[in-house]
């Protein structure tokens, strides 16, 4: 999982989550990752949480509601560890 980029999992990820999930579901996955681009290109074992502050950051700058930007950190984090506890 070393050269497993953020870009990658998450591409797997949606794959995964269209098998299993409803497609409003994935879609409001797939809306909330879009927000998370800048860690595309990182190796998922190498992102660490002042990279996703600075997302997370953009995000108020970008005027966005708190609740909306609650909802896509809650996204990231549910899905995330969800997928990197599959061994």
């Amino acid at each position: 999982m070393m050269d497993l980029t953020f870009e990658k999992l998450i591409k797997k990820a949606i794959k995964h989550f269209e098998l299993h999930l409803e497609a409003n579901t994935v879609l409001s996955i797939e809306t909330a990752m879009t927000h998370f681009t800048k860690l595309d290109k990182k190796a998922v074992t190498e992102i660490d949480s002042s990279e996703i502050q600075e997302c997370i950051d953009d995000l108020v700058r970008k005027d966005l509601k708190a609740s909306a930007i609650n909802e896509y950190r809650s996204k990231l984090k549910k899905y995330l560890t969800m997928l990197l506890s599959i061994k």
